[in-house]
């Protein structure tokens, strides 16, 4: 990456946007031949797998492998900042719904795995780390912002959320932003990836495996438009103080530290 990209915050941001727009495309894209009832897991792996490759690819042509900072570990603060969502998580595991000896068990796992590692390495790792030399808080919630914004392919891809009402796509951003404050928080507090990996892997697998159960009643019924939006305030709240926390003056993240 050349000295005039990193001392243009002008650039950064064009860039991010662009890598947001290819990524919904890509996106929307991938998921409107998808059945996300999981039904056909192999070729639902098969189409992530390609967009993970496709994420992967164009982070290296633009020389930013680097900056993914893969050689970091993660430390014990990390799991304090995902706590909230590690809870949700769990609380979808002791499901009485889940179906443990259905045949695509590990495909939905190596789909969680294939899913969190693109979204991952894309929005907490390329995008939050070119923003950050603008201001971590800043950084933090533009990456969620641009994370949560990949759900408007809900209003292209009807196989997204099927015949439900349109509020549920505004019910879906809201809560991927939150869930993307916390999880940039967390990389900005270590400057590790692996942690918000492990923990979005497991947030994946847990909805993945208890779908038709807990994670119907939250996602896609009726009342999912009344406790999501309640769920993802409370861990809004939580991203935002964390981001504050980790980037508040007098301190500096990790993510800078090396450079």
């Amino acid at each position: 990456m050349s000295k005039e990209m990193i001392n243009s915050p002008q650039q950064w941001v064009v860039k991010a946007f662009l890598l947001f727009a290819l990524y919904t495309l890509a996106f929307g894209l991938v998921t409107s031949f998808l059945d996300l009832t999981l039904q056909n897991s192999t070729l639902n792996l098969i189409n992530r797998s390609l967009l993970l490759a496709l994420i992967l690819g164009f982070i290296y042509i633009c020389g930013g492998w680097g900056l993914l900072q893969l050689s970091k570990r993660a430390s014990r603060h990390e799991f304090w900042i995902l706590a909230p969502m590690l809870i949700l998580g769990g609380l979808t595991f002791i499901s009485p719904e889940i179906k443990w000896q259905q045949p695509n068990v590990l495909s939905m796992l190596m789909l969680a795995i294939v899913m969190a590692l693109g979204e991952e390495f894309l929005f907490r790792g390329y995008v939050l780390s070119l923003l950050e030399k603008s201001g971590g808080f800043r950084a933090a919630v533009i990456a969620a912002i641009l994370f949560g914004g990949t759900n408007i392919v809900g209003f292209v891809s009807p196989v997204v959320f099927g015949d439900m009402d349109y509020r549920m796509v505004f019910v879906q951003i809201l809560f991927f932003f939150s869930i993307g404050l916390i999880m940039g928080a967390a990389r900005l507090t270590s400057g590790s990836l692996w942690m918000v990996c492990l923990a979005n892997i497991i947030f994946k697998f847990s909805a993945f495996i208890a779908s038709g159960g807990v994670a119907a009643v939250w996602v896609y019924s009726e009342s999912g438009v009344t406790v999501i939006p309640i769920i993802s305030t409370i861990l809004g709240v939580w991203g935002l103080f964390c981001c504050w926390f980790v980037t508040r003056k007098g301190t500096q993240s990790e993510l800078l530290r090396d450079r």
